[in-house]
């Protein structure tokens, strides 16, 4: 049986919040003790594995 293969190489690259579907919404949600925290989008999830992109790019969670 074939396995899918799927390109990463996008996810790898840095992106814009905006890019990765962050708006204004999302920051008015945060109170004052999650400043400290880095916006992220879910991008993959495995099982108990999750990976998120965030601007710096691709990290497992």
């Amino acid at each position: 049986m074939a396995k899918a293969m799927t390109d990463h190489s996008a996810a790898t690259r840095s992106m814009s919040l905006a890019s990765l579907g962050w708006t204004d919404f999302f920051g008015d949600q945060l109170g004052p003790h999650e400043a400290n925290l880095v916006p992220m989008r879910i991008a993959t999830v495995h099982r108990d594995r999750l990976t998120g992109i965030s601007q710096t790019g691709q990290m497992d969670l």
